[in-house]
């Protein structure tokens, strides 16, 4: 029932599970920080965008190229652009992902009591349906 991450499980998830950690040195509480507003904390979508990331890294560094560097992980996440600018690559997972489409089939009543579960590391949706807003 509980599906987010607070920011300090974010933080560890992305420690253990971010293959580009390393490239992140002294940026990692920042990027764990970015991670958590974007996704909301959700862990689908956490999982997710790491997985994206993963992606590219991986790819990077077996095709003998430079990895990706903390400041480009950063434009990865703000822009969610991966490889080309504004390819919108990491938005089109998240919003291809299985977490979406459950996400989409909740009523407003089931989102807000997501959104305002007691502990919630801040006030912003999960997610927000701006095709459908209340008349």
């Amino acid at each position: 029932k509980n599906l987010n991450f607070s920011p300090d499980e974010v933080a560890v998830y992305v420690t253990k599970w971010f293959a580009g950690f390393e490239c992140l040195q002294d940026s990692a509480a920042q990027f764990s920080e970015i991670l958590s507003l974007l996704t909301g904390g959700h862990i689908g979508l956490c999982v997710t965008t790491v997985c994206e990331l993963n992606e590219v890294y991986t790819s990077r560094v077996q095709n003998g190229c430079v990895p990706s560097s903390a400041q480009e992980c950063f434009r990865m996440l703000e822009l969610g652009s991966m490889e080309g600018s504004r390819d919108c690559q990491l938005f089109y997972a998240l919003i291809s992902s299985r977490a979406e489409v459950w996400l989409k089939m909740l009523e407003e009543g089931e989102l807000d009591v997501l959104v305002s579960k007691p502990g919630a590391h801040n006030s912003r949706p999960v997610y927000s349906n701006t095709s459908s807003s209340p008349n």
